[in-house]
């Protein structure tokens, strides 16, 4: 009796067994669904596939991660993260992510929400070899070598270089509020960068100027400034630099010798270098050998 009773039990657990994988078994994956899967991943949650096809959240996320063996969104060839370009351009990893949402840098969110960006590969090259991007980051400072060879050649093509308005101010030997107010006279062509160089502040109310190297060291480029004005360089009228050009060039006084022939200060031998350099087209950058001996007044 007792084994009848077990073997009856036996009989309905093998039977119920078999109900249940009837009822769980699921269909072949066809090739259809398998193109769907490597189409939409990344772009949709396991979930939201699945109720495309009609599969379970677990059916989906096993069927591509062990039989299709495809790897997670963000590990993808051919794919980088926010914070990949980061280590790349050696900047914030907020600088990117608001990039991409404001869509500078093409990308898109992962599926989910762990808010993760995702950037082709080939559309961040795109991006990072465009010259006008070049002044949200330092062409010098990237750290991927094969990025960094195709921006050396795009920049030997190119034959210029973004300069910020210190450092064309430091070429001129000037303040920064003389190059800004000639970029606002319209007399120096600058841009502005039309997405937050930080990423943190995207609606900041004041943003930086950046100028060509070809721009600002153009020959006619001039500064003209207001005499007596705190901070602003000496003008000199035109037979002042005529007297300057003779005075180094022919009776070989050096610019401290100048200056003081013209009852200038010792600290304004400067000006007279950076007038004589401008008149005679010499790089302001250039080094001189001291001319003659001090003499403590020179008259003209």
């Amino acid at each position: 009796m007792i084994a009848r009773l077990i073997s009856n039990a036996g009989k309905m657990h093998n039977a119920n067994l078999k109900a249940v994988s009837k009822r769980i078994k699921q269909p072949k994956w066809t090739p259809a669904e398998d193109q769907f899967i490597k189409d939409n991943l990344g772009y949709l949650t396991d979930e939201e596939i699945g109720k495309k096809l009609g599969r379970t959240a677990v059916g989906v996320h096993v069927h591509w991660s062990r039989d299709l063996h495809l790897k997670g969104p963000s590990k993808a060839p051919g794919i980088l993260t926010a914070h990949d370009i980061a280590k790349i351009l050696q900047v914030d990893a907020h600088k990117i992510a608001h990039w991409v949402d404001v869509g500078f840098i093409k990308g898109r969110l992962m599926a989910g929400g762990r808010k993760i960006r995702l950037i082709k590969e080939k559309d961040f090259y795109k991006w990072a070899l465009q010259t006008n991007n070049w002044i949200y980051f330092d062409p010098s400072k990237v750290g991927d070598s094969e990025l960094a060879h195709l921006i050396n050649i795009r920049a030997k093509l190119w034959g210029d270089e973004w300069w910020s308005t210190p450092k064309v101010a430091k070429y001129h030997r000037v303040n920064t509020k003389d190059v800004t107010r000639l970029i606002a006279d319209g007399r120096i062509r600058a841009v502005q960068p039309k997405w937050s160089l930080g990423g943190r502040h995207p609606n900041q109310a004041w943003k930086y100027w950046f100028v060509k190297k070809s721009e600002a060291t153009k020959p006619s480029l001039k500064f003209y400034h207001r005499k007596g004005v705190p901070g602003h360089s000496r003008i000199f009228t035109d037979s002042a630099i005529a007297w300057i050009v003779k005075a180094i060039d022919e009776k070989g006084m050096n610019f401290t010798e100048v200056a003081r022939s013209m009852k200038l200060k010792d600290k304004q031998a400067g000006s007279v270098r950076n007038w004589y350099c401008r008149t005679k087209g010499i790089d302001l950058s250039t080094k001189f050998k001291y001319r003659g001996k001090r003499r403590k007044k020179v008259t003209k």
